[in-house]
């Protein structure tokens, strides 16, 4: 497996170190200084020779543009270097979960768990070039996913996943037809509640027009503007001079050509937007849940915003999930599909893939708030405070759980 597996006793350890090494922090970092160097070098140059021409300096600061997403890039994830790590005790029946440089550990029962589950990803390009990913992770009863580590060596795994299943004597979904699938397993019964941690600061929670209000805060700061502003620089502006030199050199056919080019760009960077500017906040009443999505600006508040309601009666599990590669969601499963004004691309939208979290390819699944697995103590909400709402909603909707039916998921 990527991650360390330490079997001692009855324990066992899962150290997951999900960032990158310093070294490449460092390269990295290096190479963006190298870039706006290079291209303060070279307007500098041209400046001086009186030879700047518009193209040629606009494609420099490209190169600058990079360079300071580089730069900053490695900066941020010195900053939240930090290791994952899951602990199994046989004897207690307890797995606990904690991050290194924040406080507090999280714990579940194995009888909070319903099995584990194996499965196939892939990185890379297309299908011809991408490298297959082995995952396995475990099932709660309330369907929610928690992603234990994953491994490119088909070997390894069906190694590590079957000692693992040994030790922990569940039954084994095989989601990726590597014939490791296992009907047999332990029953647990929970062996103590599980404790939710006091939320941080960046949770809100109050009462206004007899609703529970929930809020997620984050916190902003400059480097995250910056980063903003350079990324559109580069995605709108890129398309935006290759569409000149296709028009000054093809005509019209240059002007449909580009146009077309042109409208991919700026659809990548408009999602990428709303993903990144797009706030969440759920309103509980006593027989439905509102949840709404907000964005900054008055004009794009009035084209996407929009609220969604979930009678009290639809909502079936509220689960935190731990995603592949460590980061987290927090959906809602419902009996029935929302319908929405857009449809239900705007809530589904995320930066990471959410697939691992859904048992079933029909399953109706709202997405609510997720974070990365990179975020710092000092910088925004984390595992624990996704769980305090979890909590919160189920208390406030009296929701008793049916578990779910393992077979076949």
């Amino acid at each position: 497996m990527d991650g360390n597996w330490k079997y001692e006793n009855n324990r066992l350890v899962i150290e997951a170190d999900r960032q990158p090494s310093g070294c490449v922090l460092v390269g990295v970092s290096t190479l963006g200084v190298i870039m706006v160097f290079g291209m303060c070098v070279y307007l500098f140059l041209e400046w001086y020779g009186g030879t700047l021409i518009f193209k040629n300096t606009f494609y420099a600061t490209v190169a600058g543009a990079f360079g300071g997403i580089a730069i900053i890039s490695g900066i941020v994830n010195m900053e939240s270097n930090h290791r994952d790590i899951v602990e199994f005790d046989k004897e207690r029946k307890d797995m606990m979960f904690y991050k290194t440089g924040f406080e507090g550990e999280y714990h579940m029962s194995w009888g909070s768990f319903s099995h584990i589950r194996a499965t196939k990803g892939s990185s890379g390009g297309s299908s011809d070039t991408s490298v297959p990913i082995y995952i396995v992770g475990l099932v709660k009863k309330d369907g929610s996913y928690f992603w234990l580590d994953s491994t490119r060596h088909l070997s390894v795994f069906r190694e590590e996943l079957s000692r693992f299943a040994k030790y922990m004597d569940l039954p084994v979904v095989d989601k990726a037809s590597l014939g490791v699938r296992d009907d047999s397993g332990t029953v647990y019964e929970k062996q103590f509640e599980e404790k939710v941690s006091k939320p941080s600061a960046f949770v809100e929670i109050f009462e206004e027009d007899g609703a529970k209000v929930v809020r997620l805060k984050e916190k902003e700061s400059l480097l995250k503007q910056i980063t903003y502003f350079l990324a559109a620089y580069i995605f709108a502006g890129i398309p935006g001079v290759i569409l000149l030199d296709l028009v000054q050199a093809e005509g019209i056919g240059g002007i449909v050509f580009g146009g077309g080019f042109l409208f991919i760009f700026i659809l990548v960077i408009a999602i990428f937007f709303i993903i990144s500017f797009r706030k969440y906040e759920i309103r509980l009443f006593k027989d439905k849940m509102v949840v709404y999505l907000d964005f900054p600006t008055p004009n794009l508040q009035r084209l996407l915003g929009q609220s969604v309601v979930i009678p009290k009666e639809h909502i079936r599990y509220v689960r935190v999930n731990r995603l592949n590669d460590g980061h987290f969601w927090l959906s809602l499963a419902l009996s029935e599909r929302p319908k929405l004004k857009y449809g239900t691309w705007l809530v589904d939208l995320g930066i990471f893939s959410r697939k691992s979290a859904r048992l079933s390819y029909g399953e109706n699944l709202v997405g609510l708030w997720e974070m990365q697995n990179n975020v710092t103590p000092d910088k925004g909400a984390d595992f624990a405070d996704l769980r305090y709402v979890e909590k919160i909603i189920e208390d406030h909707f009296q929701l008793k759980e049916v578990p779910i039916s393992w077979k076949g998921k």
